[in-house]
């Protein structure tokens, strides 16, 4: 009589423990408050360096960007990175840490190699001024001759409004490109210490003339733009070994057809190219701002992934890329890196 009163106790006390485990593993609420688990799952690179990430984590990972091939430390995207002709990185305008990251980046990549830097937020109309710049001797000439670059039309109407009575373009009653200001800073601190640095500038993009014409939005065409400026440069300047870092917009850097980085590879003269996207702001996802909560929660600075499956996941878990770049920041606390 005494054992059949004890199987039922038996019974709570494995269903308490079987909740106690799903409650571990399970991944915390959106905004990252839950913090049982201390399960640790190992995720080992391609150079053998072992990656250690909670559980509820390592499952936002997993979730956010599918079945990805690894997760890499800021010395193995560098070392990677640095290997290529051409660099890609993805940004979104409104948010300054990903041009921040993308600067970081680039600085840390001038002390491997001889870096050349195209950006999508000048026209190619400029590209005279920015080759004139780098035949001045003088380095506060050159940052007076950028800081005059940075004043024109062509680049303050669609990238430097800081006010709605500047936005010209495309319509001043209800402008969409100051949205862009918020990194602006960013991209303009990179400009001056390029001008400073005597880096050359390629201006990718199209001049307020052709975007009136409607082009701005035929991303088929302005990826083709884009892919012939630096492959133009790539050409123009064999002897010099230089590493270009193209920094725009994360659409064009993705893997999809007609992306700059698929136009690139079909040109025959284009070597070694790698592309990188970062966080979610473009389109945010519930599951990737569990991903940054998390990883905050666990002082995580750092999430880089080679080759996700997908990088970017909307609320019904359609994915925007599905072919997208081969690394993705998920988490970078911006200056980090620096030396």
């Amino acid at each position: 009589m005494e054992e059949t009163k004890q199987i039922p106790s038996l019974v709570k006390i494995a269903a308490a423990l079987a909740l106690l485990m799903l409650t571990i593993l399970l991944p915390v609420n959106d905004q990252g408050n839950a913090q049982v688990s201390q399960a640790v799952i190992g995720n080992a690179n391609e150079t053998g360096v072992k990656e250690s990430l909670p559980a509820n984590l390592l499952a936002a990972l997993s979730f956010a960007h599918g079945n990805y091939e690894s997760l890499i430390n800021q010395e193995g995207l560098l070392s990677d990175l640095q290997a290529a002709d051409i660099v890609l990185i993805g940004e979104a305008h409104w948010d300054q840490r990903d041009m921040s990251t993308a600067f970081e980046i680039t600085r840390l990549l001038t002390q491997k190699r001889r870096i050349a830097l195209a950006v999508e937020r000048f026209p190619l109309t400029l590209q005279p001024s920015l080759v004139a710049l780098n035949k001045i001797d003088r380095e506060e000439l050159r940052e007076e001759a950028i800081k005059r670059i940075l004043q024109t039309d062509d680049y303050r109407t669609l990238w430097g409004v800081n006010h709605v009575d500047y936005a010209g373009f495309p319509n001043p009653d209800d402008p969409f490109y100051p949205l862009n200001s918020p990194s602006a800073e960013a991209f303009e601190a990179m400009m001056l210490w390029a001008a400073r640095a005597r880096i050359p500038i390629i201006g990718l993009d199209l001049p307020l003339s052709k975007r009136a014409l409607g082009l701005g939005e035929d991303i088929s065409y302005r990826n083709e733009l884009w892919k012939n400026q630096i492959v133009n440069f790539l050409e123009n300047n064999q002897s010099e070994d230089y590493l270009v870092v193209a920094i725009g917009g994360i659409d064009h850097f993705s893997n999809a057809p007609d992306s700059v980085q698929e136009k690139l590879r079909k040109n025959p003269s284009t070597l070694q190219l790698l592309s990188v996207g970062q966080r979610n702001a473009n389109y945010p996802s519930k599951m990737s701002r569990q991903v940054e909560s998390l990883a905050l929660n666990y002082q995580i600075n750092d999430l880089i992934i080679r080759n996700p499956q997908f990088a970017v996941v909307r609320q019904n878990i359609n994915a925007t890329f599905p072919t997208p770049p081969d690394y993705w920041i998920a988490v970078h606390a911006v200056d980090s890196w620096e030396k």
